[in-house]
């Protein structure tokens, strides 16, 4: 099993108060149980990370390729050439104008894409939570191309304001743009559930408890044991009060999403 994704008992000591869910609570006590998470809409990541159709690996080297354009623009330059381990070997040379520029042009015009692909994975897959991620993408587009004007222009290459230069000035605009909307906008930082089990589909509850109740009584009390553990720890810290932790340790397994709507009401 991958360890990139949380125990039980760690989710329940690190999740911050204010993105508590007890439907997530449900997620890492079935973690080991794909069928069950399967019931609940869900999938592990190591899964989706494994099991992606061919046109949706396609799509993630090209996100990643446009996320990593800016770096390419800057490249023109040169640089520090190192080994797997950090360590300068060599220097590469910079380009010459003829090349340099069309190429710095290029990947910036293609970086542009970068803000307006982040921005909609805000608005939707990620429920128009923040991710630290895009706001370090974001930033590394500003200063890549900062920097790239800088080099630019200081070599005489071309003007700051002209046409080589304007998609550079798109992607920086596009970006602060980006950062300023998740920024002021966001419901709050992306869950850890939620990049841990992403959704695919809505939950199907009546099929989680046929489920449920076809396991042996072995499985039913390691289940039971590890929901336990999370609310323990959940009241240890202040965020259950004793009412609470009673009436949810004697609920049926699953039902984490009821104890959510009732706080929200």
């Amino acid at each position: 099993m991958s360890t990139n994704i949380a125990s039980p008992e760690r989710w329940a000591r690190e999740v911050p108060p204010k993105d508590l869910r007890f439907a997530d609570a449900d997620l890492y006590v079935f973690k080991e149980n794909r069928r069950l998470l399967e019931a609940l809409g869900r999938i592990r990541r190591d899964d989706r990370e494994h099991r992606r159709p061919w046109w949706q690996v396609v799509l993630v080297i090209a996100k990643v390729t446009i996320l990593l354009a800016p770096v390419a623009g800057f490249g023109v330059f040169g640089g520090p050439i190192t080994d797997g381990q950090g360590r300068i070997v060599g220097e590469a040379d910079a380009l010459d104008r003829a090349l340099a520029v069309p190429i710095a042009t290029w990947s910036f015009a293609i970086a542009a894409l970068g803000p307006v692909i982040l921005l909609g994975e805000w608005a939707t897959t990620n429920g128009r939570r923040r991710d630290s991620l895009a706001f370090f993408a974001m930033g590394g587009a500003v200063v890549c191309g900062a920097l790239t004007l800088l080099g630019l222009t200081s070599n005489g290459w071309v003007d700051l304001f002209s046409g080589a230069t304007a998609s550079i000035w798109l992607t920086m605009a596009l970006a602060g743009l980006v950062t300023a909307t998740i920024a002021l906008l966001s419901k709050g930082r992306l869950r850890d559930a939620t990049k841990d089990f992403p959704t695919v589909r809505l939950p199907n509850y009546a099929k989680l408890e046929e489920l449920l109740s076809g396991l042996d009584e072995h499985g039913i009390e390691l289940l039971l044991g590890k929901r336990e553990r999370i609310l323990k720890r959940l009241r240890k810290r202040g965020l259950l009060d004793e009412a609470e932790y009673e009436a949810m340790v004697s609920a049926p397994l699953g039902t984490g999403h009821k104890f959510d709507s009732h706080r929200a009401t």
